[in-house]
Formats: structure tokens, sequence, C-alpha cells
């Protein structure tokens, strides 16, 4: 999976950025709320899932991750909310390295985390 993660990123941006490199890939998927949804999207006909970036900065990370609060709405952010309050993703890899830092050029020494979600 690492590749088709790599491949990806790399299609939708990430070939863009100069003296952007993959670091690590870690999957993060909280079991119980997966397969929930998987049971939910069985009984479908037709599954309508993206993959999409999201930047959420060190501090969103944290929560999000490394805490594992997933997309809590107590962290919202209303910094960047161009259609008010809520979670934002991009299909371009490069909005999300953006406000994964706020910055709007790559610097190739700094590492940044963005998350690829499905959506």
């Amino acid at each position: 999976q690492y590749q088709k993660v790599k491949d990806f990123v790399m299609k939708f941006g990430g070939n863009e950025i100069p003296g952007f490199e993959i670091q690590k890939i870690h999957r993060n998927e909280h079991f119980g709320s997966y397969e929930k949804y998987f049971h939910t999207l069985k009984d479908k006909t037709a599954q309508h899932e993206y993959g999409l970036f999201h930047g959420p900065g060190e501090v969103g990370f944290q929560k999000i991750v490394t805490e594992g609060r997933g997309f809590d709405d107590d962290f919202r952010s209303m910094t960047f909310a161009a259609y008010g309050r809520g979670h934002y993703f991009a299909l371009d890899f490069r909005l999300a390295d953006f406000f994964a830092d706020g910055k709007s050029q790559h610097e190739p020494k700094k590492t940044r985390r963005v998350l690829l979600c499905r959506v």
C-alpha cells in the first residue's frame, strides 16, 4: 500500500513541489468506526468515496492522530474558513501542504504532516 499512497500523492500535486519527498507513511484507522462505516456502505448500490488531503498543522495532527480524537468539532479552525467553520479537504496535495504549515513556499528540510483521508 505504500507505493499506492506514494503514487496518489505524486499524481495529485506532490510532484509539483520542489524538494518534496515522503519520509514516512503511517496508517491510522479506528477499526470500530471503519467497521460500522463499511457495513453501511455494503447496503448501497454505488459507493462515492474519495481520497482527499487534509493539512491539519502540528496541533491538529496531535489531536486527530496522536490523541485519537479524530475530526473533533472542538478544534475546527476559523483562520482560513472561507465557507464557515468546518474541516476542509483538498484533492490537490499542494493545498493541504500549504495548510499543514501555513506557508506558500515549501521548505525542503522542514517536515510537515498531511493526512490522506477517505471522504
